[in-house]
Formats: C-alpha cells, sequence, structure tokens
C-alpha cells in the first residue's frame, strides 16, 4: 500500500491548499486505507491544525477507519494580524465560508 509522510502504512496524507472567499487555506488531509467517513477539524485562531492534541485526536479516528481534514480557516498571513488585533477570530461570515469551502 502507499505509506503518508509520517510514516504510517496505507495511509494518504497530504497538505492541501483550499481557495475560499479572498485567500487561500491550508489543510492537512488524511485518508487511511478503506476509509469510510471524514472529519474535518476547523481552527479559527489561537490554534492550528499542528496542535498536537488535535493530531493526536485525529491519530485516535485514523485507527477506526476515518479520515480527517485538518484546516486553518485563516490565511497564514490573517493568522498573524489575528494575534495582534483578533479582527478575525470573531468574523463569524469569513468563517462560515471558510469551514463551508474546506467542506466542499
Amino acid at each position: 500500500g502507499t505509506e503518508s509522510m509520517s510514516g504510517r502504512a496505507n495511509v494518504f496524507e497530504d497538505t492541501v491548499g483550499i481557495s475560499a472567499k479572498g485567500a487561500d487555506i491550508y489543510g492537512t488531509l488524511i485518508v487511511p486505507e478503506k476509509a469510510w467517513a471524514a472529519v474535518v477539524f476547523a481552527h479559527g485562531s489561537g490554534s492550528s491544525r499542528h496542535n498536537p492534541r488535535h493530531v493526536y485526536v485525529a491519530d485516535a479516528l485514523h485507527r477506526v477507519g476515518l479520515a480527517t481534514l485538518l484546516v486553518d480557516l485563516l490565511s497564514p498571513a490573517e493568522e498573524r494580524v489575528d494575534q495582534f488585533t483578533a479582527q478575525h477570530r470573531f468574523n463569524i461570515d469569513l468563517l462560515t465560508a471558510r469551514l463551508l469551502a474546506a467542506t466542499d
């Protein structure tokens, strides 16, 4: 079978770019062999798809046959601004549009 970047056999893993409402956002897509459903982890400001707790939970889901998409709803540039201004983390319209784009 295929092997992911993390060394797990029979798992497809890739960083994906998603065009969404004026910016490109990024996620980590992991699909175990014979996945039967998918879970989307959506991260706004203050957390990211690389958070060890979220990666741990995603790994547990992979073991039971679920694919995961861990996606940052803010672009890297927006995240840097938001750390100081908090202007994006409460923009529900923006975050909703991004989540819908990631789900699509």
